[in-house]
């Protein structure tokens, strides 16, 4: 949608972001001027039945939701065959988009941040909803401190028929619970329970427990894998809420906490233990003679007495009658004045120590194990640091971490032109270098909207060859994004012949692999509909694709293929009433079942296995689809199949 265009009674005021589902924009009321958070479901999911009972879901789930640190609902429709519902406009930012600027969160703030969302949890785990996605990206702070839960878009209503089926596994994979990776039908509060102790652990230490290099990696680790106590990455976490964190991301939902409410009283006693914690010496002089003989240090008669004393309290007087022992040697004050003169030596060579730059090979190890691990982001900053401190270098390794530093500003780059082109900024007016390379990115990221892949690799090979001086940091940069950009382009001509060979060697083993990658499975959905011969549907999914992938940089790659396949498609409908389509789709389904039936009957064993791909096909792609005219051919494709085995 358009900034200024008019939803029903709202007018669009700007795109505060998008996702697999939909976008959500600011908008405002027309008559009373009152701003609200505008949710619309993507344009290619508009026919996909699922998506739009998930998308009816959201909706029906904030309706019963009242709390002060939940969204609110305002009112659905739909504009132009297209859903949408208004919700509460939060004016504040993301907990991901805060924690990219921090880095991470001292522990009070987390301790605050989670008793908020442990009082949201709880209001609705008591209506009975599971939010199923919790993670930073979904969390909300305003301006004044309050955190609001949002997107209950996958969210499953306990009381009603969940929407995905059986085994399958839905949210994010980094914050999923072993449950959920496991695809487990029913899911409880427990499993919300586990996502909010990644949350917080990742807010404290400004680290995800577990690093992977694929969903499925990701989902072993959450069910098998070990991590790093809080407190081991951060020494200042207090022992109570470490053990708290640690108990929530329990493997089993029964060794986890009972529910949200215990959790905001654990919460709520770090803060009050770690302000009234006392001292070893006073523990040990209450414990009973028992407990004492079990420290692995027990005190000795010395111990006993002084912790007695700050037990009893030091302003009572001595008793009469007995002397003041004479002074040992440690407690002259000549002797403690030596010992203070000695501590203050020693902080200064560490202050020292600590200020002294890493060394090289230290910081080369830590910039390879970081990226070794799957942590981009770690390794970029590693790799900063190390050309901050030995960029001076002309060596092979320092030539390699210096290009891996460079990405970092290359995407911010990147990031920066698709900003200003979904914004319509394609004047060069404010642009203090690089006017030409400006002006020929504005038009390549147009071909690239428009899928015309050979102008958008025209216009990036001018972008570079009219960027500044290349010895200069602004012309390098514009190298660099071009050359980013020209490699986006080729991958995404190479991946449509790599996903066409992957359904090709899932047709010859007769099996369809797991995708966890979104955009890969519609993608694949996409070309296996064009095979079957339903362009209307193939141009729905690439359009799923471009939504999905979004503005992310490293998913540019799929939102060149789309809008390239996408080009193809609508030349290859072009003339053709929009109307048309359902009954060209029967005739096509027709064709291909009476094909198919043709093939069982040969001799050949490929045309047999030929003719069990197409009945898959057309179960797959067509099973709870939103036009009913083809759920026959999906019963005929079922029976076939059952007949065949």
């Amino acid at each position: 949608m358009e900034i200024g265009e008019v939803v029903g009674p709202f007018e669009i005021e700007a795109e505060l972001g998008s996702g697999a589902m939909g976008s959500v924009y600011k908008a405002r009321v027309v008559e009373s001027g009152r701003v609200v958070a505008l949710k619309v479901i993507a344009y290619g999911l508009v026919g996909n039945e699922a998506a739009l009972k998930r998308f009816e879901r959201e909706a029906s789930i904030l309706k019963q939701l009242r709390h002060p640190h939940i969204v609110r609902l305002f009112a659905t429709g739909t504009y132009r065959k297209t859903p949408f519902f208004a919700m509460e406009f939060v004016e504040g930012e993301s907990l991901d988009h805060v924690q990219a600027r921090r880095g991470r969160f001292t522990w009070e703030e987390v301790v605050e941040i989670g008793k908020q969302l442990c009082a949201a949890l709880q209001h609705a785990h008591e209506k009975g909803i599971v939010h199923r996605d919790l993670k930073p990206s979904n969390l909300m702070i305003t301006t004044d401190g309050v955190l609001k839960l949002t997107d209950f878009g996958i969210a499953k209503d306990t009381d009603v028929t969940a929407l995905t089926g059986a085994n399958s596994t839905i949210g994010t994979a980094a914050y999923m619970s072993p449950e959920q990776c496991k695809g487990e039908k029913t899911l409880g509060p427990k499993s919300d329970i586990y996502s909010f102790g990644i949350v917080l652990y990742e807010l404290l230490t400004g680290k995800k427990p577990f690093t992977a290099e694929s969903a499925v990696d990701m989902f072993m680790m959450h069910v098998n894998g070990r991590f790093e106590r809080p407190s081991r990455v951060v020494l200042d976490v207090p022992v109570w809420l470490d053990n708290l964190v640690c108990q929530m991301m329990e493997k089993k939902p029964e060794h986890r906490p009972l529910d949200a409410a215990m959790v905001a009283r654990a919460l709520e006693e770090v803060a009050e233990k770690v302000s009234n914690q006392k001292s070893a010496g006073v523990v040990i002089a209450n414990a009973r003679a028992i407990d004492r003989q079990r420290m692995n240090n027990p005190a000795d008669e010395q111990d006993v007495e002084a912790a007695k004393a700050l037990r009893e309290g030091t302003g009572k007087k001595k008793k009469k009658g007995k002397k003041a022992k004479p002074k040992t040697f440690f407690e002259k004050k000549w002797v403690q004045a030596l010992g203070l003169i000695a501590a203050i030596v020693t902080l200064c060579v560490v202050a020292i120590m600590m200020t002294q730059p890493e060394k090289p090979e230290e910081l080369i190890a830590r910039v390879d194990e970081l990226s070794k691990a799957g942590n981009r982001a770690g390794a970029v900053r590693a790799a900063q640091d190390y050309i901050a401190e030995y960029g001076d270098r002309t060596d092979e390794t320092t030539e390699r971490i210096r290009r891996l530093s460079v990405s970092a500003e290359v995407i911010a780059r990147e990031a920066v032109l698709a900003k200003r082109h979904r914004n319509n900024l394609r004047k060069p007016d404010d642009v203090k270098e690089g006017k030409e390379s400006y002006e020929a990115a504005m038009i390549a990221l147009d071909a690239e909207e428009e899928g015309n892949i050979a102008v958008a690799k025209q216009q990036w090979r001018k972008a570079a060859e009219l960027a500044p001086d290349r010895k200069t940091p602004e012309g390098q940069l514009w190298a660099n994004v071009s050359w980013r950009k020209l490699q986006a382009i080729d991958e995404a001509t190479n991946r449509e012949a790599t996903l066409l060979a992957s359904i090709r060697a899932d047709d010859v083993d007769e099996k369809r692999r797991e995708i966890s990658d979104e955009a890969e499975r519609l993608g694949v959905e996409a070309l296996r509909f064009e095979k079957l011969g339903d362009p209307w549907r193939a141009r729905s999914r690439w359009e799923g694709v471009r939504t999905v992938a979004g503005t992310d940089p490293e998913k540019r790659g799929w939102v060149l293929l789309a809008g390239k396949k996408g080009r193809e498609l609508n030349e290859e409908l072009k003339g053709q009433p929009r109307d048309a389509e359902g009954e060209k789709r029967v005739e096509m389904l027709e064709s291909t079942m009476a094909k198919a039936e043709t093939m069982r009957q040969s001799t050949d064993l490929a045309q047999k296995r030929d003719a069990r791909n197409i009945w898959r096909d057309v179960r797959d792609l067509y099973d709870g689809d939103a036009d009913k005219q083809t759920q026959p051919f999906v019963k005929q494709a079922n029976a076939a199949l059952k007949q065949a085995k």
